[in-house]
């Protein structure tokens, strides 16, 4: 009897662990269901993108931007031990050309053909490029941020040079950048 008795109460505390543990399972997943739901509202109720803050600036739209290489530049360096051979790409917005806007460009977006306002001021831009590049020394060029510098200074001379209201090339990079 008292072995009746120890099964009956081990069957009990079997049922009772079965019902809590299916009580625990629907919870998990009422809980889940729950943050899920919550998580995909949030999603498609706020879905656009968060306003600027203030100082950030507003994402433009994308432009169509074309390229056009340079040649090859060799320069001495101010120390004058030293010379740089670069070769630079500029990047530039022809809707900032006016009549020069209609480009043909190929597939990487290069110019098939140079637009005239860089074929008349190529005397002027190259004479900024040359001015900028011989005005740096070989240990500040080699540092990353003396590239990036570099870069800042080169773009505000060709857009000067072209002499535009609005400045047309948007980006510089480097093709080649060799110093000895």
């Amino acid at each position: 009897m008292a072995e009746e008795d120890e099964e009956g109460q081990e069957e009990a505390q079997e049922e009772g662990e079965g019902k809590k543990s299916s009580k625990m399972l629907f919870i998990i997943i009422a809980v889940v269901v729950l943050l899920v739901g919550g998580g995909g509202a949030a999603f498609f109720l706020m879905g656009g993108d968060p306003p600027p803050a203030d100082g950030e600036e507003i994402e433009e739209p994308d432009v169509s931007y074309a390229h056009l290489k340079l040649d090859t530049i060799i320069v001495n360096l101010s120390e004058h031990t030293s010379f740089l051979k670069t070769k630079l790409l500029l990047e530039y917005d022809p809707s900032l050309l006016g009549a020069d806007s209609d480009f043909v460009a190929d597939e990487t977006g290069e110019a098939v053909e140079t637009p005239q306002i860089f074929k008349s001021r190529e005397p002027m831009m190259n004479d900024a490029i040359i001015t900028v590049l011989s005005s740096k020394t070989s240990t500040e060029l080699l540092t990353l941020e003396g590239k990036e510098s570099l870069k800042e200074e080169l773009l505000e001379a060709v857009n000067d040079a072209i002499g535009l209201d609005e400045a047309p090339v948007v980006n510089i990079f480097f093709v080649q950048f060799i110093v000895q």
